[in-house]
């Protein structure tokens, strides 16, 4: 018995130190396969260390004090994964940085184009060249209204004012023809260029009633003017009749071959003497 009771304790014996044996060779595997893992992570630089480490890790069941190996070897790859990421997103900040300091050249020349062409437009509008603003202000600016330009006229006068204080020549009747004041028209009339004397004073009498008598004398190739508004030549002395002046001038030439300008003063007048 006691033979017997001496070899179970050897066998256990034997089986505890196979099991710890087994135990320390795996423990060794696992902690030189976890070093193995930090090296490599180690010498991996970029965005895809943490992916490359996800990927070495294995699901395995381990003892309590493989798990804190194995969680003291993932802190420090973590850290170190961390350390390489940080890096290179560093170096990832910084490059975009450098390349956005770089502007691009277009951008520089469409504003030089547009300002170029904006002078080169003021240049040949004006000699003066203006800015955009000025341009606009001056096109809003309200131009003052015109004003409306007044038609050229001439000023035409009918009267026998002269005869008025000489009544011992008139003819019998003539007080019932002579206006009280000796005027039988005076006003002023629309400029038509190449109208005659004659041909105003004869759309006068027919726009008012007045009688107009004349006749034509081929020798001196003029209209004569015998009576208006029933005022004849020879109604107050054998000398007595009607002539007509320009701005105060006898013109010498008939009434029908003198050509009213612009803002002459006509005056058909009834005198004693012709």
């Amino acid at each position: 018995m006691k033979k017997n009771t001496k070899i179970i304790v050897l066998v256990a014996w034997g089986i505890v130190l196979a099991v710890l044996i087994g135990i320390g060779i795996s423990r060794m595997s696992v902690k030189e396969q976890r070093f193995g893992q930090v090296e490599d992570v180690v010498a991996v630089t970029g965005p895809a260390v943490s992916s490359d480490v996800s990927r070495t890790e294995e699901p395995e069941t381990v003892s309590s004090t493989d798990v804190s190996d194995a969680e003291e070897s993932e802190t420090v790859s973590s850290r170190s994964g961390d350390e390489s990421a940080k890096g290179a997103g560093e170096d990832a900040s910084s490059k975009a940085k450098r390349s956005s300091s770089k502007k691009d050249p277009t951008e520089k020349l469409k504003p030089r184009e547009t300002e170029a062409s904006d002078r080169q437009a003021g240049s040949e509008g004006s000699s003066d060249s203006s800015a955009p603003e000025n341009t606009a202000v001056s096109e809003e600016t309200e131009s003052p209204t015109p004003k409306p330009t007044e038609k050229p006229v001439y000023r035409f006068t009918i009267e026998c004012r002269r005869i008025l204080d000489r009544p011992e020549l008139w003819r019998d009747g003539l007080e019932e023809v002579i206006p009280e004041n000796g005027v039988f028209f005076t006003g002023t009339r629309d400029y038509v260029k190449g109208e005659t004397v004659y041909e105003a004073l004869k759309d006068i009498c027919e726009e008012l009633g007045i009688l107009l008598d004349s006749r034509y004398t081929p020798i001196y190739e003029t209209y004569y003017i015998s009576g208006i508004g029933n005022l004849y030549e020879f109604d107050c002395g054998s000398e007595s009749g009607w002539k007509y002046s320009v701005n105060g001038t006898l013109p010498g030439v008939g009434c029908s071959r003198y050509t009213i300008r612009k803002g002459d003063v006509i005056v058909f007048f009834y005198d004693t003497e012709v």
